[in-house]
């Protein structure tokens, strides 16, 4: 399946994902992944999607323009990608989807009793929180790997999100 969707970053990042054709890998709201807003219509690229998708792109690099990726590289332009991703379905995880819901609800439950005391110490240090949330995603598709054996070979997926769809890529060959 070809999924589309726009990528945030400074002039930087994008030159280097470009050269070598793939993202690098950062800790994010869903696990660590690079983070594309989806788009639907792939038809027009001037279209409503597209441009709701561009204006997401262009919020989330701005926000993490104080992360250490943008600092690192002395950049604060920035760029915003086109991107297709061609995934096989069986690659392909929807966290939107309601067989999903049934699967991760009793592992948030199991990881909010873990984590309780941490969660409550770390609000209003959105680092930290990330890290958490990272760790919590990572888990989850590590346990589903368990539990199949180590047949799960999961490399993009899909979150709801209000106001458009997001998709994470956690693999890039």
């Amino acid at each position: 399946m070809k999924l589309y969707g726009t990528h945030g970053t400074c002039r930087t990042s994008a030159d280097e994902i470009l050269k070598h054709n793939c993202f690098y890998l950062a800790d994010g709201r869903h696990g660590k992944g690079a983070y594309l807003w989806q788009v639907s219509d792939t038809e027009n690229y001037n279209g409503k999607n597209w441009g709701q998708a561009i204006k997401l792109a262009l919020c989330y690099a701005n926000d993490r323009k104080n992360d250490s990726k943008y600092q690192l590289s002395n950049d604060d332009t920035i760029v915003v990608l086109g991107c297709i991703i061609d995934v096989e379905d069986k690659n392909f995880y929807d966290c939107s989807s309601h067989s999903h819901e049934s699967l991760f609800a009793p592992y948030l439950e199991r990881f909010n009793k873990q984590y309780s005391e941490k969660i409550e110490k770390l609000k209003g240090r959105p680092v930290e929180i990330k890290k958490l949330i990272t760790l919590l995603y990572n888990g989850f598709f590590e346990g589903l790997k368990r539990h199949t054996g180590n047949s799960l070979q999961i490399d993009v997926y899909n979150t709801p999100q209000k106001l458009d769809q997001k998709i994470v890529v956690n693999k890039i060959e």
